[in-house]
């Protein structure tokens, strides 16, 4: 057998590359949208009306499904007496852990955007930390286990972290608050993302229900957001620049400074509605990546959102590390998925198809051992004599 074999190529892999690509198309015109993109609570309420378009695929999925869902209903009705019961349940826990996961996805929006208390925090890199985050919460809250081809694909993936941090000078004068923030950061979101998967796949609830709910929430908090942030002057420091500027005042945000700029530049208007759209499949794939493929998938979008590798600066060196990273990191998160399998010391050892077919055994011998014994029965007025018996 070769060293290196592909794993199969499942046709749901589209839904993580779609992202990917708006991710990537985002980061090659950025100077267009970095305007829009300093209105922190702006931009964020423009992708939260992205999230709530996702109620026409809503309503089309729950049309779609509400024939099969009523003759299930019946069938529960008639051999489930605490069919009531079971669905109030249900739709509490559901309930429950979308406000849960709505809350998350607000506070590492805060965190991501440096909108309040973070405002002077470095967040470095952080796609290293999630692959251990959503693995640690994947096997504490999905009890999906942990294997060495798993462990080998972390260990690189941080290393190789770690060293496009350093070559960037991400960690130059990073201080202990820095790094607390990037942990929490981290963690917050991770956290999401597997409670994402947990509530889709045992809670069934649709990838559409959970964009709609996100929309909902996410617009009602930024619109809050804004009207405190364009009432609330904030004060002078070295990190003024980053902030918005209207009336010789600092703000974190300020509605009618937005509107200034949509008056005197009528192109933003445009830049505003295509930021709209994009967003729109870049939501609905991203949770379709969750619910169709597993949490993991998602890295595949948060190595496209690494800023660091659109970071040459005219620099060799760094062009030269920024293409051997990616093909490293690009293979191990491969490996990690088992698109790309390694069958040497034992790796592919515990591989999903290597389980199948060890499971495939073993229930054929089994159905074979049946077999057997039941020909070496005979039942001769009532007694069953078993002639393997000795």
């Amino acid at each position: 057998m070769a060293l290196i074999t592909i794993g199969k190529i499942d046709k749901n892999l589209i839904y993580p590359l779609i992202p990917s690509i708006i991710i990537l198309f985002e980061n090659i015109y950025f100077d267009y949208l970095k305007i829009i993109a300093k209105h922190k609570a702006v931009f964020n309420i423009i992708q939260s009306i992205s999230k709530c378009s996702a109620l026409i695929p809503l309503i089309i999925f729950k049309l779609k499904n509400k024939k099969s869902k009523n003759q299930q209903q019946i069938y529960n009705k008639l051999y489930t007496k605490s069919y009531y019961e079971k669905k109030r349940v249900n739709n509490l826990q559901k309930g429950g852990f979308i406000l849960l996961i709505n809350v998350l996805n607000l506070f590492s929006k805060i965190i991501y955007f440096r909108i309040i208390f973070f405002d002077e925090v470095k967040i470095f890199s952080w796609f290293m930390d999630d692959i251990i985050l959503i693995t640690l919460f994947s096997f504490l809250i999905l009890k999906e286990p942990i294997y060495k081809h798993q462990y080998l694909c972390i260990m690189i993936l941080v290393v190789a972290g770690i060293i496009l941090n350093v070559i960037h000078h991400a960690f130059d004068s990073i201080e202990l608050k820095d790094i607390f923030a990037s942990i929490i950061g981290d963690s917050v979101y991770s956290l999401m993302i597997v409670l994402k998967r947990y509530v889709m796949v045992n809670l069934f609830c649709s990838a559409y229900e959970i964009v709609v709910y996100e929309g909902v929430f996410s617009l009602v908090s930024f619109i809050i957001l804004l009207i405190i942030f364009t009432n609330e002057e904030i004060i002078e420091n070295d990190e003024t620049e980053r902030f918005i500027i209207y009336e010789d005042k600092a703000y974190i945000d300020n509605f009618f400074e937005f509107i200034e700029i949509l008056k005197n530049d009528k192109m933003q208007i445009l830049i505003c509605f295509i930021i709209l759209i994009l967003y729109i499949p870049y939501y609905l794939y991203f949770n379709l990546t969750i619910k169709n493929n597993s949490a993991f998938h998602v890295l595949i979008i948060l190595i496209a959102e690494e800023n660091l590798f659109f970071q040459y600066e005219e620099d060799t060196f760094i062009i030269c590390m920024n293409i051997i990273l990616t093909i490293i990191i690009l293979f191990m998160f491969l490996v990690f998925i088992e698109i790309i399998e390694l069958n040497f010391c034992g790796l592919s050892t515990n591989l999903k198809r290597n389980i199948t077919k060890r499971a495939e055994i073993e229930t054929n011998n089994n159905l074979y051992g049946c077999k057997n014994n039941r020909d070496t029965l005979l039942e001769i007025d009532g007694l069953t004599i078993d002639f393997n018996d000795k």
